[in-house]
């Protein structure tokens, strides 16, 4: 196992993650960046016991749990205030002078529920190495402001995946990735009927199946009235809920996470690392993790280094609803390019066990756990969640501890691209909303447009190459 990381206790933490903010300008006025971690640390450290750092990677952590007072406090209205405070003093500083986690700290105190447009939610937290004008000054060898194929240095299924509009062009509206990941419409809502056991796939049994369930008079056919109401949240609710609950235990609080919940999730990194991770042109951070089958340790760098390719980095975990929604796509991107890139799936601690901020649609379909407080129960978990989403990608474990998860930001879910040389080239957004693996794809396919050797012949792979089955085994730390 790699080293691990981390402070003795969670309000030393808060603090030690402060020091990668940028620095403070000096200026009369507000508290300072310090001041309120200072508050929000202090804060956190009474909620919770001591946690105590363990060595040894199967020896039993237990969660934190708020201390009933504490748990009182982030309850009650004191805590609107307190979130009015630090939201007011954070308004006052210049963006960058205001650390992911104490925004999403503020909108928590204020009762927000965590959608797309709160915390840390609410700013960029991702980036890429080829934005429109990189792209636009390298390729646009005639001036004309946008790239058309004869421009294009790589393959047809490399154009194909930076043209996200599929208009034949690249241009700027290729490179607008501002819907967030869970943006609905009706071919989501599509998916998410057609996929019985939410496992990111609809296969053809799936749709058939759908379609015995909305032929509710088993005549064989379907009507244009009964299509076109599908969609109806009453229709979509009833359809979705006729193959009952698969939960056991007792389900989710209708109305939603408490505070004091998501104070705790926050904390715990449950909902999101502390940390930000490392920045667009940044050293990718090092870590060592076991493979998800126990046979050897992993090192990234060694495993760039001996691949000799840019290294797909995917974070996600198995109560994550929107990481498992994604595992089709993640599977496909890995098949289309495992013969260009290596792959590596870091399985980090769950987003939402029953224990923490428990999800109505993990009850219904049945995932439903508690954190694991051992690497050998999280180990479990991470092979169940292989096996239910069926990821033929390598994957590695990561300690209760968290190493990998913090140093990159990887919970809930995140995806990073590393380059050659070992450098950052494209960091997604914090997960659920930033998880976008078509963006991924895109920086992908440029990279490896821009920097292939010139005597490369890219294209689409169908069939993994001889040495992929044995690529992390091969990789082992003895």
């Amino acid at each position: 196992m790699g080293s691990r990381i981390g402070p003795s206790s969670i309000g030393a933490r808060t603090t030690a993650f402060e020091s990668r903010s940028p620095p403070m300008s000096r200026r009369p006025g507000p508290a300072p960046t310090s001041s309120l971690v200072v508050a929000a640390a202090l804060a956190i450290a009474t909620s919770f016991p001591p946690a105590v750092s363990v060595a040894g990677e199967d020896v039993e952590r237990p969660r934190p749990e708020l201390a009933p007072e504490a748990q009182a406090l982030w309850d009650s209205p004191l805590a609107d205030r307190a979130g009015a405070w630090l939201s007011d003093r954070l308004e006052a500083l210049s963006p960058e002078d205001r650390p992911e986690w104490l925004l999403m700290f503020a909108d928590i105190l204020l009762g927000k529920q965590l959608g797309s447009q709160d915390g840390w939610f609410s700013r960029p937290t991702g980036g890429s190495r080829f934005g429109w004008e990189e792209v636009r000054a390298e390729l646009d060898a005639d001036g004309d402001g946008l790239i058309a194929r004869r421009e294009w240095p790589g393959s047809d299924n490399d154009f194909q995946a930076v043209d996200a509009n599929a208009d034949r062009l690249i241009t700027a509206a290729d490179f607008d990735w501002s819907e967030h990941a869970l943006a609905g419409g009706p071919g989501v809502a599509l998916y998410y009927l057609a996929d019985g056991d939410a496992n990111g796939k609809v296969t053809r049994a799936e749709l058939l199946a759908l379609f015995d369930r909305l032929d509710e008079g088993q005549l064989g056919f379907l009507t244009r009235d009964e299509l076109k109401g599908l969609f109806e949240p009453g229709t979509m609710s009833r359809v979705m809920m006729a193959g009952g609950i698969k939960g056991q235990g007792p389900p989710p609080d209708p109305n939603g996470p408490s505070r004091s919940t998501l104070v705790r999730g926050l904390f715990t990194q449950e909902i999101g690392a502390l940390w930000p991770g490392p920045d667009v042109g940044d050293p990718a951070p090092d870590f060592t993790l076991p493979a998800i089958d126990g046979d050897r340790d992993v090192t990234l760098s060694s495993y760039r280094e001996r691949l000799g390719k840019p290294i797909v980095l995917i974070f996600g975990n198995f109560t994550c609803g929107p990481f498992r929604s994604q595992a089709g796509n993640v599977e496909k991107l890995y098949r289309r390019y495992r013969d260009r890139a290596g792959f590596l799936l870091v399985y980090v601690r769950e987003a939402h066990p029953t224990d923490g901020w428990h999800m109505l649609d993990n009850h219904r379909q049945g995932y439903t756990l508690d954190q694991p407080t051992t690497f050998g129960e999280r180990l479990k978990v991470a092979q169940q969640c292989r096996a239910t989403l069926d990821l033929g990608l390598p994957m590695v474990v990561d300690a209760v501890d968290d190493p990998a998860g913090t140093l990159y930001s990887g919970m809930p879910a995140r995806l990073y691209l590393i380059d050659q040389d070992g450098r950052v080239a494209f960091k997604s957004g914090r997960g659920p909303f930033g998880f976008k693996p078509r963006e991924l794809e895109q920086a992908l396919a440029l990279l490896l447009a821009t920097d292939r050797p010139e005597s490369s012949d890219p294209g689409e792979s169908t069939s993994p190459p001889a040495e992929e089955a044995g690529s992390l085994a091969e990789d082992g730390d003895q």
